[in-house]
Order: C-alpha cells, then structure tokens, then sequence
C-alpha cells in the first residue's frame, strides 16, 4: 500500500512559503510560474528519522521527508518537485492534494558517487489518485525493517511499475525503469515518423530501426 500512517512524534505541520524554493534553487521564469499555477500550499507535515521511527539512519540517508501540496490543478510538473528536491538535502514523499482526492509521488534521489555534495534524483513515481475520504481507511503502518534505507527501498519500490528481477538492487532496478521509459519514448517518436514519412525504402529502414528497439525494449523487460 502506498498510504501510510505515520507516528505521532514524526508529526511537523509546519507550512513552507513557496518563496523558499525560489531562494534555494535556481530555477527558471517559466518554473516559478509553475509553481504560482500549480500550487496552493506545501506543508512539512513529517519528519521520518532514528528520533521520530526508532530505525537507524545509514550512510547517506538520515532522515526522510513527507510534505504534503495542496495543487491548485490536478497536474504537477515534475519539475517543481525537482526543485524541491534540490532545495532539501533528503529524500521527500509527497503526499499530493487536489480537491478530494490524493496521490503520493516519490523519487529515488541518491548522493553522487562521484561527487558526495551533488545529489542524483531519478524520475518521479507516483500512485493512482484516491479519494481523500477513502484515504484513512487505506492507510497502513509503516512497514518493518531494520533502518530508514529499508524503509525508503520500501516506498519505491510499492510504487514501480515493473518488479524487481532476482538479486537487483533498488539502484539497478531504477536505472533499468528508467531505460524502459527512454526505450519506450524512443519508440513513439520513431512511429510517430513513420506514420508521416512517404518514401517506401525510408519507411523499410525506420522499421529496421523499430524492431532493434522493440527487441532492446523487451529485454529491459524481461
């Protein structure tokens, strides 16, 4: 489930001005009209920690965020929760609001193995909307593990779209999600040139080139 109830003493509901993620990152005209769009409200509703869950940190990952945003629309850019994460040195649930219903989304964000004062932010995974009504009722406890790394693994990976192959690791597993994604965009692009091209020895190449990355789309899946 990818509703949680969360403990009492993670407890924050501390609201953050917009302007602060204006300070912190550096971000486009167009974003910061994003952000105006899109969002009435962010709250810092939990902080996950060893004080809050009684789980251990490990290295690189010692607390883990849940903010709530109440949207103005039922879409979000995925880059204004880019800048989020930028702005924050941790790992960030969103718990998102439009109306009466909700979603959750969530990146694997990760330090830079080459550089330990950059970040890496994988795309964005998010649950179906649920009608905030229902929502108390679908919440489950957090679920059992050793240290806040297991529980972080925990909340990606009920939220993938594709399951893990044996012995992959939450970092592989991202990695090939993402090459699934760029594969299948590849695709549409490919056949949306083909459906317009009208020389027939083209036509034949592009479908070469279709069926190479179809072939390398179904391995990724496999």
């Amino acid at each position: 489930m990818v509703l949680y109830t969360f403990p009492d003493k993670a407890f924050v509901n501390r609201n953050i001005p917009k302007t602060k993620f204006y300070e912190h990152a550096s971000i486009s005209r167009a974003l910061k009209d994003e952000f105006v769009s899109q969002i009435q409200q962010i709250t810092w509703a939990y902080k996950l920690s060893p004080e809050t869950t009684n789980l251990a940190a490990v290295k690189g990952l010692f607390e883990i965020q849940v903010f709530n945003i109440q949207l103005k629309t039922p879409e979000l850019d995925n880059g204004v929760l880019l800048s989020i994460d930028k702005a924050i040195p941790h790992p960030i649930f969103y718990q998102l609001f439009f109306e009466d219903k909700m979603r959750v989304a969530l990146a694997y964000k990760r330090i830079n193995e080459s550089d330990e004062t950059k970040w890496v932010i994988e795309q964005y995974l998010s649950s179906e909307w649920f009608a905030v009504n229902d929502a108390e009722q679908l919440k489950t406890p957090l679920p059992i593990v050793l240290n806040l790394g297991g529980l972080y693994e925990k909340m990606l990976k009920v939220l993938m779209p594709i399951a893990a192959n044996e012995g992959e690791n939450i970092k592989a597993h991202t990695e090939r999600l993402s090459k699934i994604m760029q594969k299948q965009k590849e695709i549409a692009q490919l056949q949306s040139k083909m459906r317009n091209e009208k020389q027939f020895n083209r036509k034949v190449e592009m479908n070469n080139q279709l069926k190479t990355l179809q072939s390398q789309l179904a391995e990724l899946q496999a």
